[in-house]
């Protein structure tokens, strides 16, 4: 399920979150709603080399709403610890299943794009 599309300005980075809307072995929770969403800063070594892409990670929104487990799946080397830093920043309202808070498996993917 989409969560949150942002664009900015300059470099055209667009940053997209796709929650995943189950809890293993749970019944279907509600959306993750983000409460704070820090953007990456694109590296300059990758900006001078016109590296463009998408960083797709795995992780889990925890109990408290903050990203944990973050793996890469699949992107530039050279943007990977750009998005990490960012998303680790990231917070979201906690999830509620049956009134009590849980972890939600999340994937993550944050596009690089140049102007």
């Amino acid at each position: 399920m989409k969560i949150r599309t942002s664009s900015l300005t300059g470099d055209a980075l667009t940053l997209i979150l796709m929650a995943s809307g189950m809890v293993q072995g749970a019944a279907p929770v509600e959306n993750a709603q983000i409460l704070r969403q820090v953007n990456p800063i694109y590296p300059q070594t990758a900006k001078k080399a016109r590296i463009e892409g998408t960083v797709r990670f795995n992780a889990i929104i925890d109990q408290d709403g903050f990203v944990k487990n973050i793996q890469p799946v699949s992107g530039h080397p050279m943007l990977v610890s750009a998005a990490i830093a960012a998303v680790k920043q990231w917070a979201y309202r906690p999830t509620m299943l049956e009134g009590k808070a849980v972890a939600l498996p999340t994937q993550i993917q944050v596009n690089f794009a140049l102007k």
